[in-house]
């Protein structure tokens, strides 16, 4: 059985425009062999490529997930280093504030739904002990509110960034799919019909990726 041919889905529309050149030009000699690799099937294999050009790129979300995860581990550091402190002027007042035990930790681990609820909870607590707190600065504890909004705000963004990428994917997967299909069933005819030729490299996908990956290499160069 033959080795299925894997390569990255970011390559399938180059790949698609390296192979759709040669086998338009060869089409006649396909047609010949396989009777259903006609005119009728370039063009699909035309509109399956502009169908995957034209589909919602992933690429934006990604770098606004970047920015979204970015700005959400600041705050969490930020809120992680006021509550640390917090913790440290209620140990030199002997004021209980073991509700607050496990919040760095979660905040340091990325874990933010939990300190969010725990520090909304304890915010009355806190202020109504804030007097006894002598170390800690006048307005401190009016910093943790904004910080927790934000959070919570970012961490809603977050999952619904990462909904539309789930979405998206979804959506491009049978685009690609079909793609993908048009693309292998070409090269491994191509591969047939001109085993003994020097054709056969423009339908061995190994080579083609060499070919578009040598391409995008040259472009970055010339920027």
């Amino acid at each position: 059985m033959a080795k299925q041919m894997t390569f990255k889905q970011e390559h399938y529309t180059a790949v698609a425009d390296f192979i759709s050149v040669s086998f338009e030009r060869d089409l006649s000699d396909f047609s010949n062999v396989f009777k259903t690799m006609n005119d009728s099937y370039l063009e699909k294999f035309k509109q399956a490529i502009e169908l995957a050009k034209n589909s919602v790129s992933a690429t934006e979300l990604k770098m606004k997930q970047k920015e979204a995860t970015k700005k959400l581990y600041e705050t969490s550091k930020e809120l992680s280093d006021i509550v640390l402190l917090l913790k440290k002027y209620a140990k030199r007042a002997n004021v209980d504030v073991s509700m607050l035990q496990e919040t760095v930790n979660q905040l340091k681990a990325r874990n933010v739904e939990t300190p969010i609820k725990t520090l909304r909870d304890a915010l009355p607590y806190l202020t109504s002990v804030s007097n006894k707190l002598e170390d800690m600065p006048e307005n401190f504890l009016d910093k943790i509110l904004p910080l927790v909004t934000s959070l919570e705000n970012l961490n809603t963004e977050q999952n619904k960034l990462m909904n539309e990428g789930k979405k998206i994917s979804n959506e491009r997967k049978p685009i690609y799919k079909n793609l993908y299909k048009y693309i292998s069933e070409i090269a491994e005819a191509g591969k047939i019909i001109y085993k003994d030729s020097y054709k056969k490299s423009e339908y061995t996908i190994s080579k083609i990726l060499a070919r578009v990956q040598s391409k995008q290499v040259n472009v970055k160069d010339k920027v």
